[in-house]
């Protein structure tokens, strides 16, 4: 496990516990992340125009009174010939076989709760504008079982923000690793050029060292002789010895630029280490979210 590695892991150990902490009650949006509320239809009434109209009363969590009732205009839309109207909204030619097996009018009118941020929904079953059908046990339990999905329908909506954002934080948690795995690439590239150049070096200084010594000892084998040849001897070893300089020159650059971009990615991995590891924080914390709200939503019954 490399350096970087560690690193990350170990902020994303402290992010994510952080983060964990802050989200374990409700979202930064407000969504509950436990379900400890209670499903029922309670008998009511619903006036339409001046009449008044036997009917039941379920809630919406976590919504208003709009919501609710577009979320019942919805689910209706799937069985009946057409939703329209306003106080209250009628579905008409509604096909609900459990409340009357001729097809009924269902009118909803919805209220908010501002404070307990609740959506009531009043549900009427009616032949027609101004006869309903009696309160029964039919009627009672179809309006608890619409409650009961247009519950589930509230918290997928959260799901279907959350899944959104969680696909943001996954990519830009793609994103980062990448950068950390960029850095590391060229990390290493940098390590590889700075052990090449410095063994480089270390060759040619050997050979300059070498070249000098036998340097030395033609010049004064020169100066006794003074024989052509053995000018040619010492003018040929001074020609390697400033070939193996100038190679040397290079490599020292090469070194100083390899130094110059380890330091710089050195620099940069405490950064980018920090910059995944937040990314990993976040990425976990939203795919907590959603699997909270999947239980929470599962708990709906």
């Amino acid at each position: 496990m490399t350096m970087t590695t560690r690193t990350i892991l170990g902020i994303a150990a402290i992010v994510g516990a952080t983060a964990t902490s802050l989200a374990q009650d409700a979202t930064k949006e407000g969504y509950s992340l436990t379900w400890n509320n209670t499903i029922a239809a309670v008998p009511d009434t619903l006036l339409n125009g001046t009449y008044k109209l036997a009917a039941y009363s379920i809630t919406i969590f976590e919504s208003d009174g709009g919501d609710a009732l577009e979320l019942w205009k919805t689910e209706m839309k799937t069985q009946s010939k057409d939703v329209s109207g306003s106080k209250p909204m009628k579905a008409m030619g509604a096909m609900i076989p459990s409340v009357s097996p001729a097809p009924v009018m269902v009118m909803a009118e919805g209220a908010s709760e501002k404070k307990a941020k609740q959506g009531i929904l009043k549900i009427a079953y009616a032949l027609n504008d101004s006869v309903a059908l009696p309160h029964s046990e039919p009627a009672r339990q179809h309006a608890y079982d619409l409650a009961v999905k247009l519950n589930k329908a509230m918290v997928q909506k959260q799901l279907d923000v959350y899944s959104k954002t969680l696909d943001k934080s996954s990519s830009k948690l793609e994103s980062a690793q990448k950068d950390v795995m960029k850095n590391d690439k060229n990390l290493s590239k940098a390590n590889k050029a700075l052990a090449k150049a410095t063994a480089a070096i270390s060759k040619y200084q050997a050979n300059n060292a070498d070249y000098s010594g036998r340097i030395s000892g033609l010049e004064r084998k020169f100066a006794t002789t003074n024989d052509p040849k053995d000018l040619k001897d010492l003018t040929k070893m001074r020609q390697k010895l400033a070939s193996s300089e100038n190679k040397m020159a290079g490599e020292l650059k090469s070194q100083a630029k390899a130094q110059d971009a380890l330091a710089k990615y050195q620099g940069n991995a405490p950064d980018e280490a920090k910059a995944a590891a937040e990314r990993e924080a976040t990425n976990t914390a939203n795919q907590g979210v959603i699997n909270a709200l999947k239980a929470k939503q599962n708990m709906i019954r």
